[in-house]
């Protein structure tokens, strides 16, 4: 049984998850939910995404509770955040084999792979009641580009481009 602790969006929590060593809520949502990650020694490699909600902790561990099939697992992810109701997550994880990072879509125990074409990398930070969510993309080592994506006309909207020398791979805004 997890504690449910009340804490300020700028507080940094550890949480303690039975069978692992800690783990990181990215969102944490006016209910209560907690939307990040569990890890174990390694880091990376044991980085799963994980939930603890009013509906039950879950993650994309093998046997975690969020995946159709069980026999599944998603290492190096980590959830951004969802919808109120829980029912679409969203994050991003590592493909271990090509080091490219995917942002993903969670539905219905399915893990939908978002990628924006030509991008390096894609993250999906957080997702509103609408189903529009916001992403960071980078399509060269040195540039990010925030995006909203509007599901309701399937429409992409530019927000921002940023040009860096160094990552700013920072949470966005929580406006969504």
């Amino acid at each position: 049984m997890h504690q449910r602790l009340s804490l300020q969006p700028w507080q940094i929590l550890n949480r303690i998850v039975p069978g692992h060593p800690g783990a990181i809520p990215g969102r944490i949502t006016p209910d209560g939910s907690m939307y990040g990650c569990l890890h174990d020694f390694d880091v990376m490699a044991s980085m799963f995404s994980a939930a603890w909600t009013r509906f039950g902790d879950t993650s994309l561990t093998a046997g975690g509770g969020a995946l159709a099939d069980p026999s599944k697992s998603y290492p190096n992810s980590m959830h951004g955040g969802a919808t109120p109701d829980g029912n679409t997550m969203v994050g991003f994880y590592v493909d271990m084999m090509t080091s490219h990072q995917h942002g993903y879509i969670l539905q219905n125990g399915v893990v939908q792979t978002y990628d924006v074409p030509g991008s390096i990398q894609t993250v999906i930070w957080d997702i509103n009641p609408g189903l529009e969510w916001w992403e960071l993309t980078r399509t060269a080592p040195e540039s990010n580009t925030g995006l909203c994506n509007f599901r309701t006309d399937q429409r992409r909207s530019r927000l921002m481009h940023l040009a860096h020398r160094h990552s700013t791979q920072s949470a966005p805004p929580r406006w969504l």
